[in-house]
């Protein structure tokens, strides 16, 4: 009868321990496995307008985050950067946060 040993899973999101059957079981689930693979390969751009911040997820790899940003801010209405910049937050205050998600 094969050993149950007990592996942490190694999705640094999920890191619970699972019973594994075989020597080359890494993953609590299939699922776990695929968001690892996922989150390793695809990647974030972050950067602030004035006190708004916006994250874009899920970026495939090669993705030129520069030429991104600028077309991204050149499609903003002057008048909206302009808003951005002068947006006051309180004090030790997070900048607003805008998120997207491909």
């Amino acid at each position: 009868m094969a050993q149950t040993v007990v592996r942490k899973c190694r999705n640094p999101k999920c890191g619970k321990e699972f019973p594994s059957k075989t020597s080359r079981a890494l993953y609590c689930s299939p699922d776990c496995n695929r968001q690892f693979h996922r989150d390793k390969h695809c990647t974030t751009l972050t950067f602030n307008i004035g006190n708004i911040r916006i994250q874009i997820n899920d970026l495939t790899p090669g993705t030129d985050h520069a030429a991104l940003q600028k077309s991204i801010i050149d499609s903003l209405p002057t008048e909206l950067i302009e808003q951005a910049h002068m947006l006051e937050l309180p004090e030790g205050a997070e900048p607003y946060h805008a998120v997207v998600n491909n």
